[in-house]
């Protein structure tokens, strides 16, 4: 088994003192043999290759997509809006305020992050 990264590790003596505490009641993981130790950080592992990895790697696609759609969105918003007179941005068709636009992109982005 190859040794996890600093803040896995952590995590994973987490898991493994919450399964040791909740079996081995009133017991605390800082009293745990360290034939404990070795067997509940094991079951940890498993519950990190089941159940926490997968759940990671679901949510960083998740993110992913989300700021594909957040960049195609503010793609389609910016065809609204076109230079018109010096310094006062206009609207090509009637339909959509120009505030209106800039309202959806701070909701996308925030108001900080708007390009």
């Amino acid at each position: 088994m190859t040794q996890p990264e600093p803040a896995e590790q952590d995590l994973v003596d987490r898991i493994a003192a919450a399964i040791y505490e909740w079996s081995c009641q009133p017991y605390k993981w800082s009293d745990a043999h360290p034939d404990d130790l070795l067997a509940y950080r094991a079951d940890a592992h498993a519950v990190m290759k089941a159940v926490v990895r997968p759940l990671l790697e679901r949510a960083s696609k998740a993110d992913t997509r989300a700021r594909a759609l957040g960049e195609t969105l503010d793609n389609v918003l910016r065809q609204f809006v076109h230079k018109g007179h010096p310094g006062e941005p206009c609207l090509q068709t009637g339909w959509v305020r120009e505030r209106d636009v800039q309202q959806w992109r701070d909701t996308l982005y925030g108001p900080k992050e708007t390009p």
